[in-house]
């Protein structure tokens, strides 16, 4: 059995943005991958508040422009707005099932 590091749930929300933007620098075209807006609306009909419908509409925005560097800057924010945005990020969707295990059990080498 894998011994898992304790991590909160705010650093596995850091660690698996973090993870996203590594393969989002590798391939920027994933950008543009429709699944990205898809998967937004998904997220979109599940939450409520005003702070996390404002960064639905952030998420949109940054997607639309493709500007990874602003992108990755506000999405790994050490701030309670890029917790917001962490919270309700699409970037996900583009992690293999190996990279989102690797972010569970704390494997930076196979999580990048």
């Amino acid at each position: 059995m894998r011994e898992v590091k304790t991590m909160n749930k705010y650093q596995r929300q850091m660690r698996m943005q973090q993870t996203a933007v590594g393969v989002l620098r590798r391939d920027p075209s994933l950008l543009n991958d429709p699944r990205l807006l898809d998967r937004l609306d998904t997220i979109s009909e599940h939450t409520f508040g005003e702070p996390y419908r404002q960064c639905i509409e952030r998420w949109r925005s940054l997607l639309q422009r493709g500007d990874l560097d602003t992108l990755s800057h506000m999405v790994l924010e050490d701030s309670e707005y890029g917790g917001y945005l962490r919270t309700v990020s699409p970037l996900g969707m583009l992690l293999t099932g190996e990279q989102r295990r690797a972010v569970v059990y704390g494997n930076a080498l196979v999580a990048a």
